[in-house]
């Protein structure tokens, strides 16, 4: 009698547990978006912005390269501050439908406020900057209309298809657009002394942008910001 072989069978999928499942489009609190991000280590982004789940694209090298401009930028100005941070891709928990990780974030220590485990942000910080590829448009729109409410003091959006950088600072009727002055800096309110070249950012001349940087840390606006730095808080 001739005997059949037992035909091997495929090892059983190893899929996504359903209550630990996290793609775009999902409408989750922020408490279920985190019980679901931390079973996700394989996911290095993702967002919740008025209780809808963004997953960020994979980092490209341009936005590596930018995000690395921004950050000695604002770290050179940061050193010189007693109790100047940057942070990078850190957790800001805003309320129970939005929880975002800006590209950047600068804050001074007096405003540092970890949650229950000392690993998120949850007060508004002095500045945001977000490097905006393929994210431009939430950039714009809904992260926008977020930091204004929460109240982030100035926010920046590098756009690199556009080669553009917008800065915002907050007054008591929302976000008013900062612009260039006559030599082409940048300057910020919130910050003094805190100059930038958008142009030179841009094309990657950081000697250029570090050094109206040092001509911010001479101008007598930073003397006075050293001297009193919660003095500058509040809307204009």
């Amino acid at each position: 009698m001739s005997t059949i072989a037992e035909e091997k069978q495929p090892a059983p999928s190893r899929s996504l547990v359903a209550d630990s499942f996290l793609q775009t489009g999902m409408h989750l609190t922020r408490s279920e978006f985190e019980r679901r991000y931390k079973l996700r280590p394989d996911i290095k982004k993702a967002e919740l912005i008025n209780g809808f789940v963004i997953m960020g694209s994979p980092v490209s090298l341009g936005h590596g390269e930018y995000e690395g401009r921004f950050g000695s930028w604002l770290g050179y100005y940061a050193s010189k501050l007693p109790n100047g941070r940057i942070v990078h891709n850190t957790t800001l928990r805003v309320d129970n439908h939005n929880e975002v990780q800006p590209d950047i974030a600068l804050l001074l220590e007096r405003l540092l406020n970890h949650g229950p485990d000392e690993s998120y942000l949850e007060k508004p910080v002095e500045l945001i900057v977000e490097i905006s590829w393929s994210s431009v448009m939430y950039d714009r729109h809904e992260k926008y209309a977020l930091y204004e409410r929460f109240g982030i003091q100035e926010y920046i959006i590098c756009e690199m298809n556009d080669q553009r950088v917008s800065w915002f600072n907050l007054q008591d009727s929302g976000y008013r657009s900062l612009t260039e002055d006559s030599e082409g800096l940048i300057k910020s309110v919130r910050l003094p002394g805190l100059w930038l070249n958008a142009a030179a950012i841009m094309t990657g001349n950081m000697a250029k942008v570090l050094a109206d940087v040092e001509r911010g840390f001479a101008s007598v606006e930073f003397r006075a910001f050293l001297a009193n730095p919660t003095g500058q808080r509040g809307h204009s």
